[in-house]
């Protein structure tokens, strides 16, 4: 029966299209409005990468936590281990995107709040206090200095 087409279970075949939806974005200029003559790549994302490897969100977790179906643990293992190197380069590129200006800080930090990095703030006396939550004491050190 003639159905949805399922995205790649096979770690060598999911690291290859996931590495071409990098290549894609990176050769995939976006003219800014406003602004004729500046380009930018085009933002990987979490979603457009589920969209390109034929995926729903719910599935690609679903991968990144190996609860598919595979007669093979060693084969669910890679391919989540493929997945979280790309959602670390996703990570990784949308902070140093907001860093360096290239992309609205508010719109990364809605989208780094998605992949479970969160962060609360709160006014106390004229101050600003941030809170975060899920960094760990080596990170907050880094950027410190």
């Amino acid at each position: 029966m003639p159905g949805r087409k399922k995205g790649p279970t096979r770690p060598k075949r999911m690291e290859e299209r996931i590495e071409a939806y990098f290549d894609l974005c990176k050769n995939t200029p976006v003219e800014v409005s406003g602004k004729k003559e500046a380009r930018l790549q085009k933002p990987p994302t979490m979603e457009g990468l589920c969209a390109y490897l034929g995926l729903s969100k719910k599935t690609l977790l679903k991968y990144l936590s190996g609860g598919y179906e595979s007669a093979d643990a060693t084969e669910r293992a890679a391919v989540a281990d493929c997945l979280e190197r790309a959602q670390d380069r996703l990570t990784a590129e949308t902070l140093e995107g907001a860093l360096l200006g290239r992309y609205d800080a508010r719109i990364c930090a809605m989208i780094l709040n998605g992949m479970g990095y969160t962060g609360k703030e709160t006014q106390q006396s004229g101050h600003l206090s941030v809170q975060w939550e899920n960094v760990g004491a080596a990170e907050l050190k880094q950027w410190a200095e």
